[in-house]
């Protein structure tokens, strides 16, 4: 097992389990003690390792919205580097265990990204199918949920947009 810095902000490559854990790990400890530090002291709020788990972190509840909206740059500028460093290294789980790539989006999504965070973690390293091989696998059931003409794609993605449109709205009048 290699843990090298470089691979952090990059989405090229694949890596490891170990690898993933630790770096996620280590990424979490310096964020939250980092949050800590800005909320505490720069915003003068209360905070707990388990607001991470509220979907509406950072919340008014933590903050009024009116040192929010004058002092909340800092916390947008310290994520930054963490979300691009989580996106990086996800996608690259997600290669090695030959997951769908576009499942690194979930990462931006409050508490959804520690299930995706377990699901990476836990899923094994694949090998690359080979070219030359004859095996055809009967379908699974997600692949026999997946349309297969042009338009059903477009419908299936229309509603699913407008299934996380109607949670997403959902969550914020809550």
């Amino acid at each position: 097992m290699k843990i090298r810095p470089s691979q952090l902000w990059t989405v090229n490559g694949e890596i490891g389990r170990g690898e993933y854990v630790i770096w996620g790990g280590v990424l979490f400890a310096l964020k939250g003690y980092l949050d800590r530090y800005l909320f505490r002291d720069v915003l003068q709020a209360n905070w707990d390792w388990l607001d991470y788990l509220r979907w509406n972190f950072p919340s008014p509840s933590l903050v009024s919205p009116e040192a929010l909206s004058a002092q909340g740059w800092p916390l947008l500028l310290a994520a930054l580097p963490f979300l691009g460093a989580g996106v990086g290294l996800t996608v690259q789980r997600l290669r090695a265990a030959r997951l769908p790539l576009w499942l690194a989006a979930l990462f931006v999504v409050p508490v959804l990204k520690w299930f995706l965070f377990l699901v990476a973690a836990a899923a094994p390293r694949r090998e690359a199918a080979m070219a030359h091989t004859a095996v055809v696998a009967e379908p699974g059931f997600f692949t026999r949920l997946c349309p297969r003409s042009r338009s059903g794609s477009a419908l299936a993605g229309m509603g699913i947009a407008a299934l996380l449109t109607i949670c997403v709205t959902a969550v914020g009048a809550g």
